[in-house]
C-alpha cells in the first residue's frame, strides 16, 4: 500500500476543474502565450512573489494542446 502512494506511474493528471483553481489562486499574471516558431510556443508570466507556488498548472496546460515543456525559468537564476 506505500508504494501506491509514491509510485511516479500510478500518478495522475490534473483535473479541469484543479487547473482552473491553481490559476485562480496562483500568484503570478499570465503576461504571454505565442508560438515562436511552427513547432514551438513560449508562455510568459509575471510573479507578484517568490516563492509563488509552482508551474504545474502552467505544464498541464501546455501539455493539453499537445506541446512539451523543455525550458523553464523559475526565478532562481
Amino acid at each position: 500500500m506505500e508504494q501506491r502512494w509514491t509510485d511516479p506511474s500510478l500518478e495522475t493528471p490534473w483535473d479541469f476543474e484543479s487547473m482552473i483553481y491553481a490559476f485562480k489562486d496562483g500568484e503570478y499574471q499570465l503576461t504571454a502565450c505565442r508560438m515562436i516558431s511552427a513547432d514551438k510556443a513560449r508562455l510568459e508570466f509575471y510573479s507578484y512573489a517568490y516563492p509563488y507556488g509552482s508551474t504545474g498548472c502552467m505544464e498541464a496546460l501546455i501539455e493539453a494542446f499537445g506541446f512539451f515543456v523543455i525550458a523553464e525559468n523559475d526565478g532562481t537564476g
